[in-house]
């Protein structure tokens, strides 16, 4: 097989909230291996307008400021209180993740590690 059609290895970091994937990913890029940070890319679709307007049916108007704008930790408190909620703003969120993750790949299929944090 030519270096060519070789794909990269993808290995996933993961880990509870503080346990420092995101200090071991800035290492790794420090070394030349791209990493995709999941939780940034899944934190900029709050400034879409399309993405917010999906929310507005879950979670109503009181979670959108005078400019309209999401207000993250009341979205927050409201899915760890109720895991439907929890469930209908992953299944609007992970699937335009997950394109730009695979994406993401298409455009560092030269490497031969690439690490995604979530």
């Amino acid at each position: 097989m030519s270096s060519s059609n070789k794909k990269p290895l993808l290995v996933g970091l993961t880990g509870g909230i503080g346990s420092g994937k995101t200090i071991v990913s800035l290492q790794f890029e420090q070394l030349g291996v791209p990493c995709f940070f999941a939780d940034r890319v899944a934190g900029a679709y709050y400034n879409d307008r399309e993405f917010c307007e999906q929310l507005r049916p879950i979670f109503g108007d009181a979670i959108f400021d005078a400019d309209a704008n999401p207000d993250k930790r009341k979205i927050a408190e409201i899915v760890f209180a109720d895991e439907a909620k929890l469930k209908q703003l992953n299944s609007i969120i992970h699937p335009r993740v997950m394109a730009d993750f695979d994406m993401w790949i298409n455009q560092h299929m030269d490497y031969p590690y690439l690490i995604q944090e979530n």
